[in-house]
């Protein structure tokens, strides 16, 4: 029997819909229905998804890592944290001996009192959707938050203690002819706040994209891609994966499971899993009708 013991969650709803973002989401625009409508989802799709492991001879094994990505996870609030804490005792899913488990946060839409009841229940890793450590940049990307949000973020992590990685993003568009961004200046700003881990990214844009042609050429990425790997190497960070950095000791467990081709369980609207078996890799997306 092949044992499954990591789960990804999938949070389809955006305060925002960034410009160049073309993951699955919807505006959040009625809370109350949306979460409900999101939860009802999860529900009906734990028993898709034990008939489809059932097909493929996979069963439960106390979990590992959980992630809850998005969207915009941190959106989901307190009423999220009580919901998915019954939903994994309802579906007898042992979290005794869970390693990792991560949630996705924006700078502009979280509170105390959120991040309090993510950790009540187990949540010990925050990952933080900054992209970029300079209000220029972030209003080119269509973010809405600005760097006082990420900093009053990261500082209150910081001074919590608690573990949190970062979402870095190279090659943004340049409005301005010949503008160079200053990243080593960003990521200096960045880890005063001590962040344990940073996830590199290359922006990757549809061809209607409204800022398409001011991306910048592959050369003046691939430099920006040089920079970052230096100056994280330089303070002490290993880059254990092409776009990961990390503290020794903080490498992203959850992320290593698709490295290396380890069973996760896929639950949302947007989300992918992936089983392995003996004939070859399987990747699925859980469906209701």
């Amino acid at each position: 029997m092949n044992l499954l013991s990591s789960i990804y969650i999938h949070v389809p709803f955006c305060r925002h819909l960034c410009n160049y973002c073309d993951f699955y989401k919807r505006i959040f625009e009625s809370p109350i229905n949306q979460i409900q409508s999101f939860q009802n989802y999860l529900e009906k799709s734990f028993l898709v998804h034990e008939n489809l492991m059932s097909q493929y001879n996979l069963s439960w094994a106390p979990l590992e890592t959980i992630y809850i990505g998005g969207g915009t996870p941190s959106l989901w609030g307190k009423e999220g944290a009580k919901f998915f804490k019954e939903w994994i005792k309802k579906n007898h899913l042992g979290i005794s001996q869970v390693k990792e488990w991560t949630l996705e946060v924006d700078p502009d839409a979280w509170d105390e009192e959120t991040i309090y009841s993510w950790r009540d229940i187990g949540v010990n890793r925050f990952s933080i959707g900054m992209q970029s450590f300079n209000d220029h940049q972030l209003k080119i990307l269509d973010r809405q938050h600005t760097i006082r949000d990420i900093e009053k973020l990261l500082n209150f992590l910081k001074n919590k203690n608690l573990v949190f990685t970062v979402d870095f993003l190279l090659g943004i568009p340049e409005l301005v002819k010949d503008s160079k961004r200053n990243i080593t200046r960003e990521l200096e700003d960045v880890f005063y706040f001590t962040p344990h881990h940073l996830s590199l990214y290359i922006l990757n844009t549809r061809s209607n994209y409204v800022h398409k042609p001011f991306l910048p050429n592959d050369e003046k990425t691939a430099e920006e891609y040089e920079t970052v790997s230096e100056y994280l190497a330089k303070i002490g960070l290993n880059h254990y994966e092409v776009s990961n950095f990390a503290k020794p000791g903080f490498e992203s467990l959850h992320n290593q499971k698709y490295w290396r081709a380890q069973n996760v369980a896929g639950f949302g609207p947007s989300a992918t899993g992936f089983f392995n078996r003996e004939d070859g890799g399987f990747r699925y997306k859980c469906k209701i009708s």
